[in-house]
């Protein structure tokens, strides 16, 4: 019995050093798991950056977005009004349009701090507002109205003023989302003008007694914004100024009968457009 326990005793002392080799070497195991675990995470973990071009990629990107959009044509709607001035008044436009060509030359290569450009726009425009319909038919106004009828009206051309002329001055483009990162932001252009028109103007003021036709040379001065993206173009434009105008018939000066000389009447206009670049 003696041997038998000496012999489980030195088994179990003899067990002693497997069991604290196996604890290490599972302890280990752990240790490498761990490790391991942790070069995956930090390996997968994805890199967060700011998207950004390269400086050269920007230039290249800015100079391409600065690139047509030189020319354009337009057209637009037209409100305004005209002071004939004197016991006359005013006159009110219920509805106009306008047309207009127009080139924009950059006066330097390169933008300023990638953004900005100044210019000049040289081009034409045509433009009309109407104060008042006419009345009756061309075979009326021809000579064909009855002044004996009883309808309570005489034909009438109504009133109209028509306006043409070149149109240069300075302009400043400005690309302000080009750093952006979105292409499409980026194309945005921002173009703010200042221009002198001179230019040809004639007024018809007709009523039932007569229809006067009165023009003159005149100089206005406009101003406005443009958005700009790719070949779209829309805008906001006002135009004014003042001028002398004398009958086309000859019969009297102007608007004002006799030897009064005739004032300088104002015209005021303000236009939105969409155009076209190419």
């Amino acid at each position: 019995m003696k041997m038998i326990k000496k012999i489980i005793l030195g088994a179990i002392i003899a067990s002693f050093p497997a069991i604290s080799a196996s604890a290490q070497v599972e302890e280990n195991l752990n240790d490498t798991i761990v490790q391991e675990t942790e070069a995956v995470f930090v390996e997968e973990t994805p890199v967060q950056y700011k998207s950004v071009d390269s400086k050269d990629e920007l230039i290249d990107a800015n100079n391409r977005f600065w690139k047509g959009s030189k020319k354009y044509i337009s057209l637009g709607y037209t409100t305004g009004s005209f002071d004939l001035g004197g016991p006359d008044g005013k006159l009110d436009s219920r509805w106009g349009a306008s047309f207009a060509g127009v080139r924009n030359i950059y006066v330097h290569r390169g933008p300023i701090a990638n953004f900005l450009k100044f210019g000049i726009m040289i081009g034409g425009e045509i433009s009309y507002m109407n104060f008042e319909k006419g009345r009756g038919s061309l075979s009326d106004l021809s000579g064909g109205w009855d002044e004996d009828s009883e309808e309570g009206w005489e034909p009438s051309l109504g009133k109209h003023y028509l306006n043409a002329g070149v149109t240069v001055g300075p302009s400043a483009t400005f690309l302000p989302f080009y750093s952006s990162g979105n292409s499409q932001l980026a194309r945005l252009k921002l173009r703010a003008f200042f221009n002198v028109v001179p230019s040809y103007s004639a007024l018809i003021v007709s009523d039932d007694e007569e229809a006067d036709f009165n023009g003159a040379f005149t100089c206005l001065f406009s101003g406005g914004l443009q958005v700009i993206w790719r070949k779209l173009i829309v805008g906001l434009e006002w135009k004014g100024g003042r001028a002398r105008y004398k009958s086309l018939l000859g019969d009297y000066d102007g608007i004002w009968v006799g030897n009064v000389k005739s004032p300088r009447l104002g015209c005021k206009m303000f236009t939105a457009s969409i155009g076209i670049s190419f």
